[in-house]
């Protein structure tokens, strides 16, 4: 016991406390209590395939970039999106008045030019 002691206190998980009575004792750090925590937090399957689900989703995101026909002028914006339906929606979702569209959206990394589906048509 006294080695994992020594153990946790050198990785600042727990540091050296007086015992209830007085004696050789320890004390969890808040590092040390956080690992406890999470090691006892239990989650149901469906809970994990759940968060594994959406950190695959978000692994595989992209940037697109759109070019927004506004009312002033044109605006460039990027969007973090999986496919080019979802880029273009996030991308009509920055527009404010009638009239503004998004006229151009493609896949920043591959540099590529696409015109998102609808988005040439004010459709926006």
């Amino acid at each position: 016991m006294a080695e994992l002691t020594a153990a946790w206190v050198a990785r600042g998980l727990a540091v050296p406390a007086p015992g209830p009575r007085g004696g050789q004792g320890w004390a969890l750090t808040e590092a040390g209590a956080d690992l406890i925590a999470r090691t006892w937090a239990w989650k149901s399957p469906a809970q994990i395939r759940a968060e594994t689900a959406a950190a695959d989703r978000e692994a595989h995101k992209v940037d697109w970039r759109a070019v927004i026909l506004r009312r002033d002028g044109v605006e460039t914006v990027t969007v973090r999106a999986l496919t080019i339906e979802e880029a273009a929606g996030l991308a009509r979702r920055q527009l404010c008045w009638t009239g503004e569209r998004v006229v151009a959206l493609w896949e920043a990394a591959a540099g590529a030019f696409a015109l998102a589906a609808g988005c040439d048509k004010g459709s926006a």
